[in-house]
């Protein structure tokens, strides 16, 4: 594990040029973490996944908050160890965490770990689509009326063996692909591309900041149940997003329910404007991996 409080600008350097790195940080050590960030940091290093580790949630409940206000590029959060029951819907529907991971206590003195704990934190995860992992069930842990005293050697394959680790992508790549094959059809809409500058502010901005700039717009230009403008609301250019609506028919209530069948003369509801957010970037992400770049 990277001690980040020992890192060097030097050490930061490095991991800059690394791939895959995982940063864990204790919930109670955020703020300075936060601190700490070197310079060039901006909205997160690309490579760099930050992951804050909670083990009650009296400690997530102080430390979640701050952790989504630092400028991270992905964000996990891990409960490690799971000796209580959790709640963090509230902060996984803004789609700032990309993971959640729950391991059980190690050791002959380690706090129970209940299944049922970790199920509810799993269908947390499953309503907000976002991805779940079912690490280690800990030493003493009990599923239903049964205690089970579990060597650490086997902890990691009992917690597998569950089968209950999730993936939204799975389930997300099929519909996605459904659509946009659909999309590819028409001629109208297959032919929107990212402009030059339009790629700039992308790569400047990153992923969590257009999709905060997707979501203003959703918000405002397509969810009220009556829109004065309708149909004209969205420009062609300008912003990474505005191209990206056109090209995947969510830039006005008409072309909404004549691509994804959602209905017209009512406000659209929270986990339809996140679809339609997620769309709008899947589509952003794939133009932007088409010329090479990260998104």
């Amino acid at each position: 594990m990277i001690k980040w409080d020992l890192l060097t600008e030097q050490d930061w350097m490095t991991i800059r040029r690394e791939k895959n790195v995982r940063i864990e940080v204790p919930a109670g050590q955020i703020a300075s973490f936060s601190r700490k960030l070197p310079e060039g940091w901006g909205s997160g290093y690309k490579n760099v996944t930050v992951v804050c580790v909670c083990e009650s949630q009296q400690q997530a409940n102080r430390q979640i908050p701050a952790f989504l206000e630092i400028p991270i590029w992905r964000r996990e959060i891990k409960v490690d160890p799971l000796v209580e029951k959790m709640d963090f819907e509230p902060w996984l529907a803004g789609g700032k965490i990309k993971r959640v991971s729950c391991s059980g206590e190690v050791g002959s003195g380690g706090r129970l770990c209940r299944y049922e704990w970790v199920l509810d934190l799993r269908e947390q995860c499953v309503r907000q689509k976002i991805e779940f992992c079912f690490a280690r069930t800990g030493t003493n842990f009990q599923k239903g009326q049964k205690q089970y005293r579990i060597a650490e050697a086997i902890q990691k394959e009992q917690a597998a063996k569950a089968g209950i680790d999730y993936n939204p992508q799975e389930e997300k790549a099929a519909d996605l692909e459904s659509l946009f094959e659909r999309l590819s059809g028409s001629k109208f809409r297959s032919g929107f591309r990212l402009g030059k500058k339009e790629i700039q502010y992308a790569e400047e901005k990153g992923r969590d900041t257009i999709r905060l700039h997707a979501q203003e717009f959703v918000r405002k230009r397509l969810a009220p149940a009556e829109i004065a403008n309708d149909g004209r609301q969205t420009p062609m250019r300008g912003h990474p997003v505005f191209p990206a609506q056109h090209a995947t028919g969510t830039c006005c209530r008409g072309c909404l329910y004549k691509w994804h069948r959602i209905e017209k003369g009512r406000e659209l509801s929270e986990e339809e404007q996140a679809y339609i957010v997620s769309v709008i970037c899947e589509w952003i992400a794939r133009q932007m991996k088409s010329m090479g770049k990260d998104f």
